[in-house]
């Protein structure tokens, strides 16, 4: 079977949105309070309604604070889980490790819910709404460009750079003057006065500002995977969101682009079969090194062997022959 050459796109597409969590920390618990997502023109957000004050969320596992969760998840949800937006890509961007735990759990219980995952890394996940049978498809964008979120607006050039926020701040009923910097995650003293120069004779309101953190990073998330978007689509004619991840664009771009035809053929079926038969590979042991006392031991690993061996050397390419195992016998027995 010859890989088959990913289907060239005519135009372009923009179906996608891009979401955020936000959490609070409570007795070394995360708790998700509050959840933004972008169209590509309209920002959207939900905080968490409960109606207990910070005292009630110190039990984490609270069947009202669970409550609380999941009705801001289906708030949103319902929300996007319409006609326009079937179909749809929902990226964040740390879905695969922090926001999919998160969302997954709540999710379960508003539709249902089919994650893809690769060595304990949830790579996507498909979602249905119970409520409106619209299907829609959560990703990560880290996968797709691995980097942070302030380096990658930096390389795309956007418009909306990532904000600043006092996540060590325990206290989304907080009010007044803006926080001390050792609230806010690794920032410079001078960048922490030039913030608290925007907050003159003003008052900092956590839900107000958590809300536009969040809002900002969706924004940006957004015009980067739309530059994105338009750069393999210019230069490839891919769509990138069909992929998961960016190895697997990688390589359905060399299967589009480069691949010429005939050249690498996969054996599948019984013909498969019956050649993985006649080959093992060796027994591998792992011995614990004991160097006699004084005496050194050398390590040593080499760098891509496997591709360098390829190129280097002739092996066996092309579309494989049947022949019969007795007239190989008889040519090395002459």
């Amino acid at each position: 079977m010859v890989p088959k050459k990913p289907s060239k796109n005519t135009q372009l597409n923009n179906k996608f949105i891009t979401m955020d969590l936000e959490c609070i920390q409570i007795n070394n618990t995360l708790i998700p309070y509050l959840l933004c997502w972008y169209n590509g023109k309209k920002s959207y957000s939900y905080f968490l309604t409960s109606p207990y004050e910070l005292e009630s969320l110190q039990n984490s596992n609270s069947d009202d604070l669970e409550s609380s969760i999941s009705a801001m998840i289906q708030d949103a949800m319902v929300d996007i889980c319409k006609r326009k937006y079937r179909g749809h890509r929902i990226y964040f961007h740390n879905f695969s490790k922090f926001d999919g735990y998160f969302l997954i759990r709540h999710l379960s219980r508003l539709g249902v819910c089919d994650p893809i995952i690769h060595k304990d890394r949830i790579i996507s996940c498909s979602f249905t709404l119970y409520e409106t049978g619209v299907r829609v498809i959560f990703k990560d964008s880290y996968l797709m460009l691995p980097s942070s979120l302030k380096k990658l607006g930096e390389s795309f050039k956007i418009k909306n750079s990532k904000g600043v926020f006092p996540f060590l701040l325990n206290n989304f009923n907080y009010q007044g003057s803006v926080p001390d910097n050792k609230y806010f995650d690794n920032l410079t003293l001078g960048d922490y006065e030039k913030y608290k120069d925007k907050f003159k004779n003003k008052i900092w309101n956590f839900k107000e500002e958590a809300v536009k953190y969040c809002n900002l990073d969706c924004i940006s998330l957004f015009q980067i995977l739309t530059k994105f978007n338009k750069l393999t689509f210019r230069k490839f004619k891919l769509d990138f969101t069909k992929y998961p991840t960016l190895p697997s664009l990688a390589f359905n771009l060399f299967k589009y682009k480069y691949l010429k035809k005939d050249t690498i053929h996969m054996l599948s079926g019984k013909i498969a079969d019956d050649i993985r038969q006649g080959y093992t590979g060796g027994a591998v042991d792992m011995y614990i090194p004991e160097p006699p006392k004084g005496k050194k031991i050398y390590a040593y690993d080499i760098n891509a062997l496997y591709p360098s061996v390829m190129r280097d050397n002739a092996f066996p390419v092309g579309s494989p022959t049947f022949f019969l195992a007795q007239q190989f016998l008889f040519l090395f027995s002459k």
